[in-house]
């Protein structure tokens, strides 16, 4: 594959001067991640699994909002939740993992039609959903009134 054809990603990650956390570089975007608290982490910034998890709900949020604008479907708001169980015993892997959407403006079926290209799409959700399972729900709301 030619270097065209392909898109790459590049973070850099390092230790800092305090144990268990690290400094993290995107572009020209730094940000800290901690140990997390179970392993011996101070946990006052986030851990690997939160930003991992984050990702993959921001992945979606973004992808639906821009779908909507493209596609001409009104979304005043959306609003992603995920929740990754893991086992105490093995924290190794997530045993499955739930992501809840709430959109406001779609109708059901369009809110489901976003939702299922943000999976189709997404390379973050097609990972996770490759290695374990994933449920997703998603419901469609009527704006709040406006006085």
């Amino acid at each position: 594959m030619s270097e065209q054809q392909t898109l790459v990603n590049h973070v850099v990650s390092y230790t800092t001067a305090t144990p268990g956390r690290c400094l993290n570089n995107a572009r020209n975007h730094h940000f800290v991640i901690d140990e997390p608290p179970h392993a011996g982490g101070s946990g006052e910034e986030i851990t690997p699994a939160e930003a991992f998890l984050a990702a993959v709900s921001a992945c979606g949020i973004l992808l639906v909002e821009g779908y909507a604008r493209r596609d001409g479907i009104r979304l005043a708001s959306a609003h992603a939740e995920i929740d990754g169980v893991r086992s105490q015993a093995d924290k190794s892997w997530f045993q499955n993992i739930a992501l809840q959407f709430r959109l406001a403006g779609p109708t059901p079926e369009e809110a489901r039609t976003l939702v299922a290209e943000y999976q189709q799409n997404c390379p973050l959700y097609r990972t996770v959903a490759a290695a374990t399972k994933v449920t997703v729900s998603i419901e469609a709301v009527l704006e709040p009134s406006r006085p």
